[in-house]
């Protein structure tokens, strides 16, 4: 039987995902918020009832269930260095042409403004009396959400150093 034909792309890195990678960060940060508040909500409110007995059982599900939760802090973190070095790998292995530096210029400049505009909600949501419990349950996600565009612009400018000042290979 024939195979049917599959374009095959070479896609060893694509810098157009970072806005992708910005959102997503930024949605994982809020979701991390919004469940730890609502986790910590049913979990007092468990407390206080007699519909959830106060066994052992129940006992050691909940502190699972918040050592689960207080785990994201690290992920987040994890997420954020490991979509950055991922970004300036992609650099590395983009063989481009230096025409394309102010396009991305342009794309890296979109980023970091769209960056700063969901920065700055996810900062408002985090520092609202609601979630002063969970800012201070995720004290690493803060610290990168308070600094998220000078994080960002640094992870921008070494990906353009790396972009544009390797070395040129005879073609």
């Amino acid at each position: 039987m024939k195979k049917p034909y599959v374009k095959k792309m070479n896609r060893r890195g694509v810098l157009s995902d970072f806005p992708f990678i910005v959102v997503f960060l930024i949605v994982l940060a809020i979701s991390m918020f919004l469940f730890h508040r609502a986790y910590t909500e049913m979990n007092d409110g468990l407390a206080k009832t007699n519909i959830f007995a106060n066994t052992p059982e129940s006992q050691e599900s909940l502190a699972y269930g918040q050592t689960v939760t207080n785990g994201w802090d690290f992920l987040f973190v994890m997420g954020f260095f490991l979509f950055g070095t991922m970004l300036v790998i992609s650099a590395f292995l983009i063989d481009t042409h230096p025409v394309f530096f102010f396009l991305s210029m342009f794309l890296f400049v979109i980023v970091l403004i769209v960056g700063a505009m969901l920065a700055n909600i996810t900062d408002d949501i985090k520092d609202s009396a609601a979630f002063s419990n969970t800012t201070a349950t995720y004290p690493m996600t803060s610290y990168i959400i308070d600094n998220f565009v000078l994080l960002l612009m640094l992870v921008l400018i070494l990906s353009v150093i790396v972009f544009y000042a390797k070395a040129r290979s005879a073609r």
